[in-house]
């Protein structure tokens, strides 16, 4: 990351220094992470996956300053701010509470997958479509 190019954009050496200190421990971890094996466990898996997200919406916030659009890279600051309650109330709550994590995200994948095969581009539909029958059914969020 090009801390000069940074810098400019938010107005601060520090604040460069900082967001180029983030972007590399990211990359560091996301390199961990992918090339040495880790405990397996609902909560570290859910922990991974909010490190992803949240990395990934990071490096969008810092393109978005990049491209002069300063306004919608704060807005992904509180996509970061929601993801850390998540992540503190999951690393809380363990185990059990990853679980529950992942029953709501799979419930929600299939619901957005059903979505998408009614109203999605042609060429997604059939994909959503199998997507959504291979994924079992959730009564309470069918109806809804």
């Amino acid at each position: 990351m090009d801390t000069d190019v940074v810098g400019e954009l938010l107005g601060s050496r520090e604040l460069a220094d900082l967001a180029t200190r983030v972007y590399r421990l990211g990359d560091g971890l996301r390199d961990r992470v992918t090339s040495q094996r880790v405990k397996k466990s609902e909560s570290n898996t859910a922990a991974i996956f909010f490190f992803a997200r949240c990395f990934k919406t990071y490096q969008a916030a810092v393109e978005l300053l990049r491209m002069g659009f300063w306004q919608d890279a704060a807005v992904l600051a509180r996509v970061l701010r929601e993801a850390e309650y998540q992540i503190c109330w999951i690393t809380k709550g363990g185990d059990d509470t990853a679980r529950l994590f992942f029953e709501n995200h799979e419930r929600n994948r299939r619901k957005v997958m059903r979505t998408l095969a009614e109203h999605g581009a042609p060429e997604i539909r059939p994909q959503a479509q199998a997507v959504v029958e291979n994924t079992p059914a959730d009564e309470t969020l069918d109806k809804w």
